[in-house]
């Protein structure tokens, strides 16, 4: 009885994606995200990012936030002034193996 359960927890935590610490798009924007650069157009943020999973302005500023990959406890984020370009990408990409 309790090797069943064991199995069966098992592939649960399988099925929800707990051994796979990479989902496609967050795995994607991992990688996708050390293209980005100050001073690019939303365009341009867009066709390298895809549509981001939120977008707000705050104080005329155009935030962006993307999924990133399991473990890291933020998300990436891109920060766009008041003429769509981008002025802050965290993690900051020094922080990228490039």
């Amino acid at each position: 009885m309790k090797i069943r359960n064991i199995i069966i927890f098992i592939i649960l935590l399988l099925g929800m994606g707990v051994f796979n610490s990479c989902k496609e798009a967050s795995c994607e924007n991992s990688q996708n995200i050390k293209n980005v650069e100050i001073g690019m157009d939303t365009l341009k943020v867009l066709e390298i990012m895809g549509q981001p999973i939120s977008k707000r302005n705050y104080k005329g500023e155009l935030y962006y936030d993307y999924e990133a990959p399991a473990g890291l406890s933020v998300q990436y984020q891109i920060i766009f002034n008041s003429q769509g370009n981008v002025v802050f990408i965290s993690p900051s990409p020094d922080n990228f193996d490039k």
